[in-house]
């Protein structure tokens, strides 16, 4: 009786073990992701998001006939969802958040259809716990929905499988045109179908992934056209070069964590499965894609690579399913212990590209006075992507009356269809009659004068002394004084 009574919690986890494997990644994932999820302030790519989605549509039409076509759907998406939710930081994130939880469901649900319940709520489990999930689940961009369409598509590709019914194949094609829409280069995934294609050698499966892709590419056929002509945007990708430690690090929080991860993947036999040349092609084939097109243009960042993490968190899984269940614990458990310092950086105020925002506002809002003026390095991140970062930062986080007027500003950011901000070129006339002055620059600068512009630079140190400067991360804030400014 009592062996009876101690096998029940077995049996009920058996019965259990199909929703097990999609709930619990779901519900971790979105725990992970909820914690600390407005703490880290917005980063330069985040304040495109929140600058972009609050323009007047027409403007925003003007803007994305010249930058940021492709991210355009996505921009539009979030203007709806910030004229629901608000722009706080973590009303922003919220989408991305709610879309890698729905990701780290879809991951258990394919590994439960593939493997079995046990390697696919492991699988659900190591996709939701690795930190460049959490992070981009706390990012509002839209690299989380290109993950959770992908995933989405590969689902529904292996429900055409079996017998090749019509819905499935509409739910394939919907689910490609997502992952288009969110991010152009995820549909690389069909790559990954056409190696399950190749598997399978069923005629209905060949002709269903041709025409899906066909489809796909006829719809998104004006966006691709657009993110050809501006193809120019990403120029700067090309002097990113990271190392391939890093690569691997992402996919487990460390070096050593990334390494393990791979390690399992390695040892999973997933080529014995009818899915495991999909799967690896899923993991292996948009990096090695993206390095043949690096010649031409650069798209090796892992926030572009984000998609092929459940690839990865399936091969991983199946390895883990092999040995006994206690291995598995195990190494789960080793996995999370290595993960855990790069969770708590993340989470922290500079934890989104070593940006801490939010802070650098906060020095501004604490220290300034009626009357105050400000003045950016508008040159500081015209090489990092992110020339509105200061400015938008500032605009976000200062309360009205506390923010320094914005001395040298002649055309908004975003106006007349164009990123950039126009600044006055007589400086000295813009400066008449401030006598405190904020400088803000991108990066740590041991003079905060040094690179403004010649004009700009000379009338600062003729006409103010340098009263205080602090240093939040990724940030130089200086505070200049004098008598109120006059043109010489």
């Amino acid at each position: 009786m009592l062996r009876l009574f101690d096998n029940r919690p077995v049996r009920f986890l058996k019965r259990q073990a199909k929703h097990l494997a999609v709930v619990v990644p779901g519900v971790l994932a979105a725990i992970l992701g909820t914690m600390a999820l407005g703490r880290p302030g917005l980063w330069g790519d985040e304040f495109a998001t929140w600058g972009t989605a609050k323009l007047p549509l027409k403007q925003s039409l003007a803007l994305y006939s010249h930058v940021d076509a492709v991210l355009s759907p996505y921009y539009l998406a979030m203007k709806g969802w910030i004229a629901l939710a608000g722009d706080s930081d973590a009303a922003l994130r919220l989408p991305s958040l709610i879309a890698l939880a729905a990701a780290a469901v879809l991951v258990g649900a394919l590994g439960h259809q593939m493997f079995g319940p046990w390697a696919g709520g492991i699988a659900g489990v190591l996709f939701a716990g690795l930190p460049i999930v959490s992070r981009y689940a706390q990012e509002a961009r839209p690299y989380a929905f290109a993950t959770l369409f992908a995933t989405l598509a590969t689902f529904c590709f292996l429900r055409i499988v079996p017998d090749g019914r019509r819905r499935w194949y509409v739910a394939y094609v919907v689910a490609l045109v997502l992952t288009g829409l969110s991010h152009l280069l995820a549909l690389t995934i069909l790559v990954a179908h056409g190696a399950g294609v190749v598997v399978r050698r069923r005629r209905h499966l060949a002709r269903g992934w041709v025409a899906a892709g066909a489809t796909t590419a006829l719809v998104l056929s004006p966006l691709m056209a657009a993110a050809f002509l501006q193809r120019g945007q990403v120029a700067w990708v090309g002097a990113v070069r990271l190392p391939p430690e890093f690569y691997v690090a992402c996919l487990g929080g460390s070096v050593l964590g990334g390494v393990l991860v791979c390690v399992l993947a390695s040892h999973s036999r997933v080529l014995d499965h009818p899915d495991g040349l999909m799967l690896t092609v899923w993991a292996l084939g948009p990096p090695l894609i993206f390095l043949a097109l690096s010649p031409v243009a650069d798209f090796l960042l892992p926030r572009y690579l984000l998609f092929v993490l459940p690839a990865w968190a399936l091969l991983a899984g199946r390895g883990l399913a092999r040995p006994r269940a206690g291995r598995a614990v195990a190494v789960v458990v080793a996995l999370a212990l290595l993960a855990v310092p790069q969770h708590l950086t993340i989470r922290t105020g500079g934890g989104h590209e070593g940006q801490d925002s939010r802070a650098m506002a906060l020095t501004i809002t604490r220290g300034s006075e009626p009357g105050d003026g400000v003045v950016y390095g508008v040159q500081d991140g015209r090489w990092t992507c992110c020339p509105w970062l200061a400015r938008d930062a500032v605009t976000h986080y200062v309360p009205a009356d506390r923010r320094p007027r914005d001395l040298l500003l002649r055309v908004p950011l975003r106006s007349d269809g164009e990123l950039e901000p126009s600044e006055l070129q007589d400086v000295a006339a813009a400066l008449t009659g401030t006598g405190r002055l904020w400088v803000v620059r991108l990066q740590y600068r041991a003079d905060p004068l040094a690179g403004l512009g010649d004009g700009l630079e000379r009338a600062l140190r003729t006409g103010y002394r340098q009263a205080g400067i602090w240093y939040p991360q990724g940030f130089t804030v200086a505070l200049l004084v004098g008598p109120p400014y006059r043109a010489v």
